[in-house]
């Protein structure tokens, strides 16, 4: 009995947010129809560099707190190597942003709503992280999407910010 209420709760539900017509439900609470302004998760401390992954921001300081550039739903923490994490946060149904490269243990967990600037975790000793911006799945140049405080750090370090992409 308790499973058919469930399931009648999520027919309910998913009629009222437009399922069935075209209409992406989660894209309906996160940021729908907007294309994210990103800040830096925290001041690169040298000069910032870019690979086909995205822009690489150095940390030359014993620790530094990363968080959220933007509000949204944290869709993925996964461990890259065998001591750094990635998170990606779900904009909406057309971008995400991932923050990879984190050596401590994220502050936030999957299914989590965060806002923009709330700490994610931190990253220790000499180290780096990559920010990359995701559009429909492809990855593409994290700088189109960056505040005017993110550019002008980075134009200042890089006269080509996303030369392989």
């Amino acid at each position: 009995m308790k499973m058919r209420v469930t399931l009648l709760a999520i027919v309910i539900v998913s009629v009222f947010s437009g399922c069935g017509e075209g209409k992406d439900p989660i894209g309906m609470f996160a940021n729908e129809g907007t294309v994210p302004t990103l800040a830096f998760p925290f001041t690169p401390q040298a000069p910032v560099t870019s690979n086909k992954d995205g822009l690489i921001l150095p940390v030359n300081i014993s620790s530094v707190a990363v968080t959220a550039p933007v509000a949204g739903l944290v869709t993925l923490i996964e461990m890259v190597t065998g001591a750094t994490y990635s998170i990606t946060i779900y904009y909406n149904s057309v971008y995400s942003v991932r923050i990879a490269q984190l050596n401590v243990v994220p502050t936030i967990r999957v299914g989590e709503y965060v806002q923009a600037g709330q700490l994610l975790g931190t990253v220790s000793g000499t180290a780096q992280v990559l920010f990359s911006v995701f559009q429909n799945g492809a990855n593409v140049c994290s700088y189109s999407y960056l505040d005017t405080t993110a550019r002008t750090i980075v134009n200042s370090n890089l006269p080509v910010p996303c030369p392989f992409l």
